[in-house]
């Protein structure tokens, strides 16, 4: 078991106190799995059916998966898309907004394109030889 204070997120080792149990019941994982599922479920009608419905459930999905470390950028985001649209319009979004999400999220791609090259060649590799 690999314990939280080991990692370079030592705050979470205040939140929990430790390190959390490895074994999970089925019961427990059979819960949370149909509850995520329902949970996008409806968040994609929702989603479909009214206008007004904002939270994308891939918004959601992604900083569970990803971590917070990564879930506040989705959060800034989503803010900065809401202010956008309302001060703005559609056609400040379309204008402003996107190319700048999509040159964020390419330079984001990139970078970790690269590092993980470093990382391969300084790393990985001198391991195997």
């Amino acid at each position: 078991m690999v314990e939280y204070h080991q990692w370079n997120w030592s705050w979470i080792w205040n939140l929990t106190g430790g390190t959390p149990p490895w074994r999970v019941t089925l019961f427990e994982t059979i819960g949370y799995t149909f509850g995520g599922i329902v949970f996008t479920f409806i968040a994609y009608y929702l989603r479909a059916r009214f206008t007004w419905f904002l939270i994308n459930p891939i918004g959601i999905a992604l900083p569970a998966v990803w971590g917070m470390s990564h879930g506040m950028f989705w959060t800034w985001a989503f803010l900065i898309k809401l202010i956008v649209l309302r001060a703005g319009g559609a056609r400040a979004f379309e204008r402003y907004y996107i190319p700048f999400a999509v040159g964020f999220a390419m330079g984001t791609g990139v970078l970790y394109f690269f590092a993980s090259i470093i990382v391969l060649f300084t790393r990985v590799l001198p391991l195997l030889m």
